[in-house]
């Protein structure tokens, strides 16, 4: 199988496997698909062209963070355990905006991949069918594609790293 149909079976596969996510969590993935996307929109069009490769993990995070925040204010929850998450998820986004480096994406990182742990553990424990299995089933997807998008600046930022001549 050569390459370009290997991309394209992978793409497929990608776009049945999105399909039958969003059939089967209805608005929970639509809000941060549509915050997401408009964080893209915004990072093409306003982020320096040396801060780019920051876009999609910085994007995916930013509709995360945005929905979890509109979960906040839709059921007036601010005292709940979880304003940390989105504490600490904009903190870091911050600090990945206006220094992207290794700094930010080792603290994102740790963040997403221990919020994939403790959500992967309630998803497995939920109901199959009920809104919490819905729901938590969009926080695995985004927190896999943050991992993902962090993964691929973290190669960009070596690569580039490696390009810099060392002085003796």
């Amino acid at each position: 199988m050569s390459d370009s149909s290997s991309k394209k079976l992978l793409e497929t596969i990608a776009g049945i496997g999105g399909a039958a996510a969003g059939i089967y969590s209805g608005i929970n993935l639509i809000i941060p698909l549509l915050f997401s996307a408009l964080a893209a929109w915004l990072a093409k069009r306003f982020l320096p062209e040396q801060k780019k490769i920051i876009a999609p993990a910085f994007s995916v995070q930013c509709g995360y963070v945005l929905w979890l925040s509109l979960a906040f204010f839709t059921t007036g929850l601010f005292n709940n355990p979880n304003t940390a998450d989105v504490a600490i998820l904009i903190a870091g986004l911050a600090w990945l905006l206006i220094k992207p480096s290794f700094g930010p994406l080792y603290l994102l990182s740790a963040y997403q991949l221990l919020g994939l742990c403790f959500n992967s553990y309630l998803f497995y424990g939920a109901a199959l069918g009920s809104p919490t299995h819905r729901a938590l089933l969009v926080h695995v997807i985004w927190r896999v594609l943050a991992l993902f998008y962090m993964s691929k600046v973290f190669r960009e930022l070596r690569k580039r790293n490696s390009e810099v001549p060392v002085a003796l």
